[in-house]
């Protein structure tokens, strides 16, 4: 039985089948949230921690 093509099973199979450096990539997740958020507190704390260290070193 043979599946019929609709527009958003067409969308879907072009999407999975994007290729990169990496060869075939799954389509992104349009939920995630983007984690530069979580990228700059943690660097912020590193920074900190940097600080910290050569304050005691002193």
């Amino acid at each position: 039985m043979k599946v019929k093509e609709t527009p958003l099973r067409n969308q879907i199979k072009r999407e999975s089948t994007k290729t990169s450096r990496h060869g075939n990539v799954p389509p992104r997740n349009p939920n995630k949230k983007p984690t530069t958020i979580n990228m700059k507190r943690s660097i912020g704390r590193m920074r900190a921690k940097d600080m910290d260290a050569i304050r005691h070193a002193k």
